[in-house]
């Protein structure tokens, strides 16, 4: 736990990994948008897809937050 305990993890995330993640989430997110768009057959799979990417990206985001203050609250009601 952190020294002053007002944190809740007891590491800080790495800004450097976590921003290349969110950025490969994004570009995924966005050309699976534009897929889902020309396949209009497979929207069930797309929404499921996107659900998922979306997700991950608001995780990564979350993540890219807290490395700058790790007492910050705000990235966990992300």
């Amino acid at each position: 736990m952190a020294s002053n305990s007002i944190a809740s993890l007891s590491f800080t995330p790495l800004l450097a990994p976590n921003a290349d993640f969110l950025s490969i989430f994004v570009t995924l997110l966005v050309v699976h948008a534009i897929l889902a768009i020309f396949f209009w057959r497979f929207y069930g799979y797309a929404i499921g897809m996107l659900g998922g990417l979306l997700l991950e990206l608001l995780g990564y985001a979350a993540k890219v937050k807290l490395s700058r203050n790790r007492g910050s609250k705000d990235a966990y009601i992300m």
